[in-house]
Order: structure tokens, then C-alpha cells, then sequence
């Protein structure tokens, strides 16, 4: 009777589940994979219904993520504007930060000693990726143009580049604007040009109702309690539609 019983439960669930859609989102690597994985699952939750569940993909490094990009692996991702205008052939955008805009900054340590960009001269300067726009490309040709000799170190993610100058173990690191305010410990070096954000994007395989109410998940989920909470550790207010 229990076999039974559990091979009923096996088939219901199966026949329930069976025509579920799943929506792989791929998410550019900010953070850690775990920390990555922590503040996004309330979103993937939120945007779950009867027809559709979410799954949260991540990458160890920026490098792995635009290859993921290229080749189509994501249905939807969230990206910096830079990748998206290297994705335009196979992702369109439904959803950007209504912070249109952010930059870069090189932080360093209150007692590094550091106050100017001349003193970042020969230092070692942590970055998230050698293909990370705002925080990496741009800061590099500001520290060339200033003729500053630095040593670059890569640590896959902007939370870890945080991390890594908290403890002192790298004399300065180029960040994000938005990871680094809330630091008592911190400080600013100098901070690149304003350049685009993020963008929600989906595949071009994605049809035009799922597409639809994600929209409509990613625009409402500044009024979620848990998923504000997302929002917030992504250092964004909310999504809105992209201009046509």
C-alpha cells in the first residue's frame, strides 16, 4: 500500500511539474557564486507560478559569463551595458535600473597612505576581470593616461576586490560605484566617467508572453519586501522598461 501510495505521489507531481517552463538567468559575477546564488533566489521564488520557474545560473569569473553570453547558454541574463551591446545578436533588452548610469571607482584603505592617483604608481591594483568595463577597461586607461605603472590582480568578482582591500592584502582596487560607500574603512582613490548600466536582456528563443511577465516581475520587484532586499545589495532603486 505505502509503494503504492508513493508511486501516486511520484506520478502526480511529475504530471503537475511536467510542463513547467524553466527560465535560466544568468547573472554577471558581482559577487561570489554562493553570494550570488543567496541574492537572487528571492527573485527566482518571487517569479515562480504554476507555468514557469526561474533557475539562477552564475559563473566563477566575467571571462566565463560573456562566454555563456555568446553562445546563447542563458535564456535571460543580467548584465553590465558593455556586455549587452556585445550580446545585441542574441538577447533584447526588457528591463534596465532606472539608475541609468554608473562608474568606477579605485578605493584603497584609510591607512594605505594612498591619496592621489600618483600614489597608485607600482602598486598592485585589484580588479573583478580584465573584461569588466566600467571597473576594469576604463580605470586602466585612466591610470595609463596618467602614466601610473600598476600591477594588475584579478579576483573574479567586485565584492571580492572589496573584501581584498578591507584586509589590506592589495594596496588599492577598482570597484563598482555603490560596494565600497557603506566601508567606515574605505575611500575613494578617483572615480571613472558616468557609462551605461545594467541590462535585463532575454534570448531571442524566449516567446513574447514569458517575456512579457518578466517584464512585469523585474519592474515590480522594488515592492516586494525580500526581493527589495535583492535590489539593495545590488545597489539599484528599481527596474523600468527600456526606451523603444
Amino acid at each position: 500500500m505505502k509503494l503504492l501510495i508513493t508511486v501516486l505521489c511520484f506520478l502526480f507531481f511529475n504530471i503537475a511539474f511536467a510542463d513547467k517552463t524553466s527560465i535560466v538567468l544568468g547573472i554577471v559575477p558581482l559577487y561570489s557564486a554562493s553570494e550570488t546564488l543567496e541574492i537572487w533566489g528571492p527573485v527566482a521564488v518571487y517569479a515562480e507560478n504554476e507555468d514557469l520557474k526561474i533557475i539562477i545560473r552564475t559563473e566563477r569569473s566575467t571571462q566565463d559569463f560573456e562566454s555563456g553570453l555568446m553562445s546563447g547558454k542563458y535564456d535571460a541574463a543580467f548584465m553590465t551595458g558593455e556586455q549587452y551591446q556585445k550580446a545585441l545578436l542574441r538577447y533584447r533588452a526588457i528591463a534596465v535600473p532606472s539608475d541609468h548610469t554608473m562608474r568606477g571607482t579605485v578605493i584603497t584603505h584609510k591607512n594605505s597612505g594612498i591619496n592621489s592617483i600618483k600614489d597608485l604608481n607600482n602598486k598592485y591594483i585589484a580588479f573583478a576581470s580584465p573584461d569588466e568595463y566600467v571597473s576594469s577597461s576604463m580605470t586602466q586607461e585612466i591610470l595609463k593616461n596618467n602614466d601610473i605603472m600598476f600591477k594588475p590582480v584579478y579576483l573574479n568578482s567586485v565584492s571580492s576586490v572589496v573584501i581584498g582591500i578591507k584586509k589590506q592584502l592589495y594596496p588599492a582596487g577598482s570597484v563598482l560605484e555603490g560596494f565600497y560607500e557603506s566601508e567606515e574603512d574605505l575611500k575613494a582613490v578617483f572615480t571613472t566617467e558616468e557609462s551605461a548600466s545594467y541590462v535585463v536582456g532575454v534570448s531571442k528563443r524566449v516567446n513574447n508572453e514569458t517575456e512579457e511577465y518578466l517584464k512585469k516581475i523585474l519592474t515590480n520587484l522594488h515592492k516586494n519586501k525580500k526581493t527589495a532586499e535583492t535590489m539593495k545589495k545590488l545597489h539599484l532603486s528599481s527596474f523600468i522598461l527600456p526606451e523603444k
